[in-house]
């Protein structure tokens, strides 16, 4: 995740698409190409339905994977907004800015690789309870630095007038 605005006021946050997406698309490419080789030289038979597999799954992967998520917590106007953007549409959700506690992170554990997703806590209203943010797993440590910019933002001590009346 990255930073992209960190003022006593405002903290926003952005979660980018993960590697696996850059993978995906130079696997579809180097596919498709050995396909429209196979098209020009050889059997159509095998080649066709092959290619239309391949755009199939790419797309579906490609659908799955390439999102967008915006994380903003604003102090002037009291509120957490999460907006999430993908190949199928976006989304907006708004909470109070009291209503969140903190953020931790949620861990998935591989043999060889530890996935992590962001996690916003809410302690009060409707929604109260563990929401992950981010849609994907990310490697390394995003998720974790993410989380603890968070969890310093809210705690950070701010003048009274920069507070929402």
């Amino acid at each position: 995740m990255r930073i992209v605005r960190n003022t006593p006021e405002q903290l926003i946050l952005r979660a980018l698409p993960p590697i696996e997406g850059v993978w995906i698309i130079l696997l579809f490419i180097i596919l498709s190409g050995s396909l429209i080789l196979a098209l020009i030289t050889g059997p159509y038979d095998i080649a066709i339905p092959a290619l239309a597999l391949i755009t199939l799954f790419v797309g579906y992967h490609l659908s799955r994977l390439i999102n967008i998520d915006i994380i903003s917590l604003d102090r002037r106007d009291d509120t957490l907004e999460i907006r999430r953007y993908s190949l199928l549409g976006r989304d907006r959700v708004r909470h109070p800015l009291g209503d969140l506690g903190h953020a931790t992170i949620d861990l998935r554990d591989a043999p060889l690789l530890k996935r992590q997703k962001l996690a916003l806590v809410l302690d009060k209203g409707m929604d109260a309870g563990k929401h992950i943010i981010t849609r994907n797993h990310y490697l390394g440590q995003g998720a974790r630095t993410a989380a603890d910019t968070i969890n310093d933002w809210l705690t950070q001590d701010v003048d009274s007038d920069t507070r929402p009346a």
